[in-house]
Parts: structure tokens; C-alpha cells; sequence
């Protein structure tokens, strides 16, 4: 399978995960490439067995394209653990790196950093990390904005493709597996003041809607 068929795969994989059909549009926004090129690459797809395709009705992966999108998915999460964990690159700079490493990894790699880094269960932005069956972890999560003033949360995981994002939240203090307080809301100019530990900050919508969260 060539480097962009796991790209869209995955990207297929990731906007499909709880049901429903991965758009040309979201597909092509998610990759930064065009409508046209993902048209031609969902034929492609199709002509391999790795996705149901139907004309202005978007794809879905077949069970081929679920295990390979699957596969792909845990290499690249557990690289950026590895990346995070055991080389203490910051986590606003894996996601580009990975990139360029991961398709050249072997299974027998990236099966040997899931034994060294003891089986993580989740990415360092909070993502499940699939097994080696493919089967996924997923937890009940929603978006810090849905939070009511005095209700606290632990972070499950942030959006992880803005670098710019990702350092502002690691200035705050926003990784996953911290409690995090809604202290008080500002309609008229839609911020939050939250307390991370013993900081306090105000966020924009923007940054609020960038965090998931679960039960504490």
C-alpha cells in the first residue's frame, strides 16, 4: 500500500469511527488536498477492497480497509508515545515527525516500542491507541465548552493537528489525565475562566472547544 492510500485510509478511519460516511470534503479539508484528488483516490481505494465508494455519497471502509487503516493508526499513536515518552520530543512537534517516519516502520518495530512502553492505551493527545487486533478503547468524552460553571473534569484528550494549539494548551497545563475546573463563563465575550491545578486561566471558545473531557 502506498504512503497516501494509508493517509486516506486513516483519515476515512478517523472520520468514521462512530458511524457514518467520510465526506470527499472532509476527507480532502483533513489531508490539505483536494476534492478532485480525493475523488480519484476513493476509486483507487475501491478498486483495492479497501473502501465502499459511492458517487457523492462518501466512503466507508470494508473490513480489509478497517484492519489496515487500524494497523496504521496504532503505528503512528504509538510513535508519537515513543517520540513523547522515551526521546522527550514536545508534544506539539510528533505529529509532523511521525509523519515522516512511520510508514517505514515494520509491525515487528512497532510492536517492540508497544512492549517497551508497557501497551499505552492512548496517544500523548489523549487518542486510543488500537490493539494489536485492531480493537479500540473509546471512553464517553465531550467538549470542555459543555461544562457548567463549578463543574470539574479530568482532560481525555485535545485536538492534535494545530502545533500552534498544542503549546498554548501544554502552557496551560491541558494534558490529559489533569482535572480541570469551570469556574465561571462569559456570554457577551465567550470566554471561560478555568482553574488547571492551582493556575487559573481565561480561554477563548476556540481553545475550550479543543478540549474533550470525561468524567472525573
Amino acid at each position: 500500500m502506498s504512503r497516501a492510500m494509508e493517509d486516506y485510509i486513516a483519515a476515512i478511519w478517523r472520520l468514521t469511527l462512530h458511524g457514518g460516511t467520510a465526506s470527499t470534503g472532509a476527507v480532502a479539508r483533513r489531508l490539505g488536498v483536494s476534492p478532485a484528488s480525493t475523488s480519484y483516490m476513493f476509486r483507487k481505494l475501491a478498486e483495492a477492497g479497501l473502501v465502499d465508494h459511492k458517487e457523492y455519497a462518501g466512503a466507508t471502509l470494508t473490513p480489509a480497509g478497517e484492519r489496515a487503516a487500524a494497523g496504521y493508526i496504532r503505528r503512528h499513536r504509538l510513535t508519537e508515545r515513543f517520540l513523547v515518552d522515551i526521546l522527550g520530543i514536545p508534544w506539539d512537534q510528533v505529529d509532523a515527525i511521525t509523519d515522516q517516519m512511520e510508514h517505514a516502520l515494520p509491525d515487528v518495530v512497532v510492536d517492540r516500542i508497544d512492549d517497551v512502553l508497557g501497551h499505552p492505551r492512548t496517544c500523548p493527545h489523549g487518542y486510543p491507541i488500537p490493539d494489536r487486533s485492531g480493537n479500540v478503547d473509546e471512553i464517553a468524552v465531550r467538549p470542555l465548552t459543555e461544562l457548567r460553571p463549578g463543574e470539574t473534569a479530568v482532560v481525555a484528550r485535545v485536538a492534535e493537528h494545530d502545533p500552534q494549539l498544542l503549546a498554548h494548551l501544554g502552557d496551560l497545563g491541558l494534558f490529559p489525565r489533569t482535572e480541570v475546573q469551570v469556574l465561571a463563563r462569559d456570554r457577551v465575550g465567550d470566554t471561560y475562566r478555568i482553574r488547571v491545578g492551582n493556575r487559573e486561566h481565561v480561554v477563548g471558545r476556540a481553545v475550550a472547544a479543543a478540549v474533550y473531557v470525561a468524567d472525573a
